[in-house]
């Protein structure tokens, strides 16, 4: 006897199917009328807008989302919240992974983190005005991304035109204001940017610093933000300025970004984009290097992967580690430019951390001063000197590492060897996990990180602002180790540093 299959409730699967089709249709109507409360920004976008730094940059390559990311910005502060952190959703990788899950509420702290609550005025500067029309304000063809994410009911009250035609000015019903700016007009009036007083400023690529100087005036009486958005193919001056000792250092945040961090894009159109560039050009519209510094020695260092920007569970400051932690220090004496010191805390996990450095012009006992105020009362294991302080003066016998020992940090010669130096430091940043970390307090050697490049004629290094960065493959050429305190304060044996991991104390420490 044949048995026949139980046929498939066609009436209720066709009810579900409907049923679907119509909340998909309710959630596109939705995202036409108001698409702020669907933006799901990738996992360095999210870190953007979490800053609360009154100066904030994502320095990105190409197709990164940058523009996306500041104009998602622009309206929220023209709307006094960030909609889409209400919302729960889950942030991914671009391989897939759960990078982080949003608890989403009304309430949510980044809702309305630094944005005002009143009327706002900001004010967007580009390049020129066909870039604020097809960027922001476009009407004609695929609309301008300002118009996805400001509701459709009413909200822009009103918008104004310029002599080409391009709205320049919109007018919100809340009693917000957004002006646009461009290179081109400022260059033909300098003044034209100046009389007003502005809650943020938004640098949609790069600009000239004396227009950013005009229009920033206007951020003063409200202590207003800016956020830069760009790929550096122009205008150091904007790099420059998120450094160390740079015009934002007291109060900024900067995130760099590759076309590869976009969970959005395509293998085949990066790899497509990218058989059209050259290698100077890769560094930069891939990958956000500055164009000016081209050819970095480090390439490999991330800021926003390498350095710790908050400050770690059992620390007291950025350049206070845990005190029974290993220490050493490298020092670069010059006879007429500033010494440098760089020191290193190794944790019972061998990982490094290069927490300070020094970078003064003195006289060695001087130095030897402030190397105290760093290190004592920790556990010092040893330090290394450049070849030079162990060049004896022909009338005294005596050279630098007889001071520095005379100040308390005796030294032995360290190896002067660059090219299997920077390779080595070149593996240490490319590890996963990450093992080697960087602090804001180590400013002279984040800001030669940053900037030191190769002189392509030559295939060697530059050799001027390197100082810390001798100091730093020096140090990796060491190999120094985590020694525990109690074996520091005896004759380091081998047999010693290599005791196993699981003989060694382990401390409480998070990055």
């Amino acid at each position: 006897m044949e048995t026949v299959a139980e046929p498939i409730n066609d009436v209720e699967l066709l009810l579900v199917r409907q049923r679907k089709a119509k909340l998909l249709r309710q959630k596109v109507a939705a995202i036409k009328n108001d698409g702020l409360p669907f933006y799901r920004p990738h996992p360095k976008q999210d870190s953007f807008h979490s800053s609360g730094a009154l100066r904030r940059a994502t320095f990105t390559g190409n197709r990164w989302g940058k523009s996306t990311c500041g104009v998602a910005e622009d309206a929220a502060w023209l709307r006094n919240e960030r909609t889409w952190y209400k919302q729960s959703f889950t942030i991914h990788n671009r391989d897939g992974s759960v990078a982080r899950v949003h608890e989403g509420s009304n309430d949510h702290p980044l809702v309305r983190q630094a944005i005002p609550q009143r009327p706002v005025k900001g004010l967007v500067m580009c390049e020129n005005w066909d870039k604020v029309d097809e960027i922001f304000t476009s009407e004609r063809g695929e609309e301008g991304k300002l118009w996805k994410y400001l509701p459709r009911d009413g909200f822009v009250k009103r918008k104004t035109r310029n002599h080409e035609g391009k709205i320049c000015i919109v007018e919100c019903a809340n009693g917000s204001v957004l002006r646009f700016a461009t290179v081109k007009s400022w260059m033909n009036d300098p003044r034209s940017i100046e009389s007003s007083d502005w809650d943020w400023i938004h640098v949609d690529e790069p600009i000239p610093e004396g227009m950013w100087k005009g229009a920033s005036r206007g951020l003063v009486d409200r202590n207003g933000a800016a956020w830069f958005n760009l790929t550096a193919l122009s205008e150091p001056w904007i790099t420059d300025a998120f450094l160390p000792g740079g015009t934002f250092e007291k109060d900024c945040f900067k995130v760099e970004g590759s076309i590869y961090d976009n969970p959005y894009l395509s293998q085949e159109g990066i790899a497509l984009f990218e058989s059209s560039l050259t290698e100077e050009e890769k560094e930069c519209r891939l990958h956000g290097k500055p164009l000016h510094l081209a050819g970095l020695v480090y390439k490999e260092f991330k800021y926003d992967i390498h350095v710790v920007q908050t400050l770690p569970k059992g620390w007291k400051a950025f350049d206070a580690p845990p005190k029974d932690w290993s220490y050493y220090y490298y020092i670069d004496p010059h006879p007429r430019i500033p010494h440098c010191v760089l020191f290193l805390a190794i944790d019972p996990f061998q990982r490094y951390h290069f927490f300070t450095d020094l970078f003064e012009r003195c006289s060695p006992s001087d130095l030897c001063k402030s190397m105290h105020r760093v290190l004592d009362g920790r556990n010092v294991i040893h330090g290394r000197h450049d070849p030079i302080a162990s060049i004896e003066d022909p009338e005294t016998g005596r050279c630098w590492a007889d001071d520095f020992a005379e100040g308390g940090f005796p030294s032995e010669k360290a190896v002067k060897d660059p090219m299997r130096g920077i390779s080595r430091v070149q593996q240490r940043l490319k590890e996963r996990p990450v093992t080697i970390f960087f602090y804001p307090s180590a400013r002279r050697s984040l800001w030669e990180i940053q900037r030191w490049n190769w002189v392509p004629e030559k295939n060697k290094p530059r050799d001027e602002d390197d100082h810390a960065m001798e100091c730093l493959y020096r140090a990796i050429l060491d190999e120094p180790c985590y020694v525990p305190p109690i074996v520091a304060s005896r004759p380091i044996r081998d047999e010693v540093i290599d005791r196993p991991m699981l003989d060694l104390p382990r401390l409480s420490f998070k990055i």
